[in-house]
C-alpha cells in the first residue's frame, strides 16, 4: 500500500548539483547576538529577483539582534538558488562531518546519505518509515575536532532536508526564507545556542515525569475508577491517567460522556485524592452539529478553515463530518484557548492529542484539501499551514490551561509539532510495528528530538500493529522507563505471567526512583537548553567511535544507560567513554571502578545496566505510588568516589506545581574522613545543616560502625 500523495512531492529527490544563485538578486549575511559568547550564529537572507524577502519568522524564532557583517572568515560555503517556486540552500562544511537532525523521523541517529521530506504525517503499518509527525528543518554536524554546528531553515512550508558527508541541503516551496548557521565549540554549547533561538522549555510539572497510563474505552467514571483501583491495589507507581475519546460525548472535544460523567469535577477530585493526575483527550477536528456549542461558536466566530466559497470546510474525520480550526488566526487561537479554559475548570490537569495533525485517512491526500483557506495566512493553500498546525494547536491549548490556572504549570502532550514546539508542549514517538528493530529505532528518534531542541520527548509502550507481548513487552517498558516521558497505549501492566509482571514492575519502580534526576535535568534544559537524553558523543565529542552509537545513551552527563534491544539477550556489550575522573561504576551494586572501554555485562529480564561516572553523586528517592507521596521521603545519595575519594552532585527541588517557584539547587560534595563519608551540602549558596540524607557509598572502604 502506498502512502497518499502530498503537495511536497513537487520537490524531487534529485542528485546534488551546484546551486547557481539563479533567481536571487542579493544575499545579506547577518550576525545574531546570542547571550552565550561560545557560539556564533549567522543568517543568510536572500532577496529574490522579484524583490521578495523573507517575512516574519514562520518558526517564531527568538527576536535576536542582527547586525550586518562582511562575508565571514570560515571554511563554510553557502549556496542559494530560487527557481521560481522553490528556494534551495546548500551549506558545505569544508570537511567530512558526522551529521544528525531532522527530529523524530525514523532511520537511525546518524543521517549521512539520507533525505527527509518535511511534511508532517502519521505513519502506517505498511510503511513504518513514513512516520514523521514532527517537522524539524534542522541538520547538525560534529566536526573531527568535536566542535559542532547547526543548519536551520526558517520555514514551515513543504520541504526537503538532504544530508551529505560534507554538506547539507534544504529546500522549501513557495517563499523566500532565512538560512541560519550556528557554530559552537561543543555539542553542549550548540544545544544551548539552538535552544536560545528556538525557545527553551518552561519547567514542566514534576508529576509528568511519573508513569503515565492510558485508559481506553472508559465511557464512565466507574470504569476509570476501577482501572485506578487496579493500579493502586497492585502497588504499581503511576501518576497520570490519560483518558481517550470514549470519555467524551460522542467523541466531541470539550464535552464529557452523558452516560457516565454526570459530575466530572467529582470524578477528577476522587482521582486526585488517590494521587492521579488526569489528561483529557483533545483533538482539533470538531464534529458538526446544531446542538454542539463548541462547533456552533466556531462557525459564528469564523474560526474554522474555509472552502473556496468561504464556508466552513466540512471533512470526513473520525467522528463524522467535522471542521478544523484555523489556528493561523490569532482570534481562532484565542477562541480555542477560551474553550480549554472553561473545560479545564472541572479539574483537568492537562490535555493530550494523538491526532492533532490535520490528518484525514479517508482523504486522497491524507490531509485537508489543497484549496482549503487558512485566513491567517491570506492565501487559499493548505500546504502553507499544514506543518504548523500541531504547533499552533499546542500553543492555543497551553494558553487556555494557563488562563484556567495562572499559577500552575500547564502540561500539554502533543503528537506532532515543529522545531519551536518545545515552548508549548511535550511529545512522544510511536512504533508502527511491534518488533525489535522498531524498539531500537524509538531510542534514536528520541535522541534526535533532543538534539533538535525538543528535550521533553518519550516513547509509547505499544505499537500500531503486531503483537507486543512477552520479552519484547518487558524490554519496551525498560526502555520507556529511562525516557524523559513514559506512557503506555492502554494495555494493562499486569496479567502477563509472574516473570513478565515482575520485570514490568521493576521498570516502573526504577523510573520512579529516578524522578529527582529527571526533574533536575529538566531544570537544566529550562536554564541552559540541554537535552535530558544525550547521544554518547556528548561524553567525548572528539571520539569518533561514539558518533554512530544509538543503542545506548547518556542520561544527563553522568549516567550511561544501556537498554537491552535484542531478542533473547541476557547480556549486552556496553561502551564506556573516556572520563576525566578515571572511569565508571554500575549504579546498582557497583563496587569496582571500570576504566573506559567495552564490557559485557549481565542484563537479565528486569534489569537495565546503568553506569555512573566516578566522582559524581546521583540523587534518587524511594519508589512510591506517585510523585506527591515520594516527595515526603528523604533523598538517597548514591556517592561514586573517584580515585581521590571525592565526589560532587546537584539536586534541583521545587514544589513541582507552580510557575513562580523556581526552587532550590543543592550542591553536594562528598569526601572520606577517618573512614566515614562526609557530605557537605549548600542550597542556593547556604550551607544545609538540618536535613537527613540516606547515603550509599561506592568505591571506598569505610569503617564499620
Amino acid at each position: 500500500m502506498s502512502s497518499p500523495a502530498t503537495p511536497q512531492q513537487a520537490l524531487p529527490l534529485s542528485a546534488p548539483r551546484p546551486l547557481d544563485a539563479g533567481g536571487i538578486r542579493r544575499v545579506e549575511t547577518l550576525r545574531a547576538h546570542l547571550s552565550s559568547t561560545e557560539a556564533l550564529a549567522r543568517v543568510w537572507r536572500p532577496q529574490l529577483d522579484d524583490q521578495r524577502r523573507p517575512g516574519p519568522s514562520p518558526l517564531e524564532l527568538a527576536p535576536l539582534e542582527l547586525a550586518a557583517e562582511t562575508p565571514p572568515d570560515s571554511n563554510l560555503r553557502v549556496e542559494l538558488e530560487w527557481d521560481g517556486s522553490v528556494q534551495r540552500a546548500r551549506v558545505h562544511f569544508g570537511e567530512a562531518v558526522s551529521v544528525y537532525g531532522g527530529g523524530s523521523a525514523p532511520g537511525g541517529l546518524a543521517r549521512a546519505g539520507k533525505s527527509l521530506r518535511l511534511w508532517a504525517r502519521a505513519g502506517t503499518a505498511d510503511e513504518p518509515r513514513s512516520e514523521a509527525p514532527h517537522v524539524f528543518p534542522i541538520a547538525l554536524g560534529v566536526r573531527i575536532d568535536g566542535s559542532a554546528l547547526a543548519v536551520l531553515g526558517d520555514s514551515v512550508r513543504p520541504g526537503l532536508l538532504r544530508f551529505g558527508q560534507d554538506h547539507v541541503e534544504l529546500a522549501f516551496e513557495g517563499d523566500a526564507w532565512d538560512l541560519w548557521v550556528i557554530e559552537a565549540p561543543s555539542p553542549q554549547a550548540l544545544s544551548g545556542a539552538l535552544a536560545e533561538l528556538l525557545g527553551r522549555i518552561d519547567l514542566p510539572p514534576t508529576w509528568s515525569f511519573g508513569n503515565q497510563h492510558t485508559v481506553l474505552e472508559a465511557a464512565s467514571a466507574t470504569a476509570i475508577a476501577e482501572r485506578a483501583s487496579k493500579l493502586r491495589s497492585r502497588h504499581l507507581p503511576y501518576d497520570v491517567l490519560a483518558l481517550d475519546s470514549a470519555s467524551l460525548d460522542r467523541g466531541r472535544p470539550f464535552t464529557w460522556s452523558k452516560d457516565g460523567f454526570e459530575d466530572p469535577a467529582r470524578t477528577l477530585d476522587e482521582l486526585h485524592e488517590q494521587g492521579f493526575r488526569v489528561l483529557a483527550p483533545l483533538e482539533p477536528f470538531l464534529p458538526a452539529g446544531k446542538h454542539y456549542p463548541a462547533h456552533k461558536s466556531g462557525v459564528d466566530g469564523e474560526h474554522f478553515v474555509v472552502d473556496p466559497r468561504g464556508l466552513p470546510l466540512r471533512v470526513r474525520a473520525e467522528h463524522g463530518p467535522s471542521s478544523y480550526p484555523d489556528f493561523t488566526q490569532a482570534s481562532a487561537r484565542a477562541w480555542w484557548s477560551a474553550l480549554v479554559e472553561k473545560h479545564a475548570e472541572c479539574g483537568v490537569d492537562g490535555y493530550w492529542s494523538e491526532t492533532n495533525l490535520p490528518t484525514l485517512p479517508l482523504s486522497p491526500t491524507g490531509t485537508l484539501p489543497s484549496d482549503a483557506a487558512h485566513r491567517g495566512l491570506g492565501a487559499p493553500a493548505h500546504s502553507r499551514a499544514h506543518n504548523a498546525s500541531a504547533h499552533l494547536w499546542s500553543q492555543a491549548t497551553r494558553d487556555g490551561l494557563a488562563q484556567a490556572r495562572p499559577t500552575q504549570r500547564p502540561f500539554v502532550l502533543s503528537r506532532g509539532g515543529h522545531a519551536a514546539s518545545a515552548r508549548h508542549s511535550a511529545t512522544w514517538v510511536v512504533a508502527q510495528q511491534a518488533n525489535w528493530e522498531e524498539l531500537r529505532g524509538l531510542l534514536a528518534r528520541v535522541l534526535s528530538l533532543g538534539l533538535c531542541g525538543q528535550p521533553l520527548a518519550g516513547v509509547e509502550i505499544g505499537a500500531r500493529s503486531g503483537t507486543l507481548a512477552g520479552e519484547l513487552l518487558a524490554r519496551w517498558h525498560e526502555l520507556a522507563a529511562l525516557m524523559p516521558l513514559s506512557r503506555d497505549d492502554g494495555r494493562e501492566p499486569f496479567g502477563h505471567g509472574q516473570e513478565l509482571d515482575r520485570a514490568i514492575k521493576a521498570a516502573l519502580e526504577r523510573r520512579m526512583r529516578l524522578v529527582p534526576t529527571f526533574a533536575s535535568l529538566a531544570a537544566d534544559a529550562h536554564a541552559k537548553g540541554l537535552p535530558l537524553l544525550r547521544p554518547m558523543f556528548f561524553a567525548d565529542p572528539s571520539d569518533r567511535a561514539l558518533r554512530d552509537v544509538d543503542d545506548q545513551f547518556l542520561l544527563g552527563d553522568d549516567i550511561v544507560a544501556a537498554p537491552v534491544l535484542q531478542a533473547g539477550a541476557t547480556q549486552r556489550t556496553v561502551l564506556l567513554p573516556s572520563s576525566p575522573s578515571g572511569g565508571w561504576y554500575l549504579l546498582e551494586g557497583g563496587r569496582d571502578l571500570l576504566p573506559p572501554g567495552r564490557y559485557t555485562v549481565e542484563a537479565p529480564l528486569g534489569r537495565t545496566p546503568l553506569f555512573v561516572r566516578a566522582g559524581r553523586i546521583v540523587v534518587t528517592r524511594p519508589s512510591k505510588a506517585h510523585v506527591r507521596a515520594q516527595r515526603e521521603e528523604d533523598p538517597e545519595l548514591h556517592v561514586f568516589f573517584d580515585p581521590r575519594q571525592r565526589a560532587t552532585g546537584t539536586l534541583h527541588e521545587d514544589d513541582g506545581e507552580t510557575r513562580a517557584d523556581r526552587g532550590v539547587t543543592t550542591e553536594f560534595s562528598a569526601r572520606v574522613a577517618r573512614g566515614r563519608v562526609v557530605i557537605d551540602a549548600f542550597a542556593n549558596g547556604r550551607e544545609v545543616v538540618d536535613r537527613a540524607w540516606h547515603v550509599h557509598a561506592h568505591g571506598v572502604a569505610l569503617q564499620k560502625p
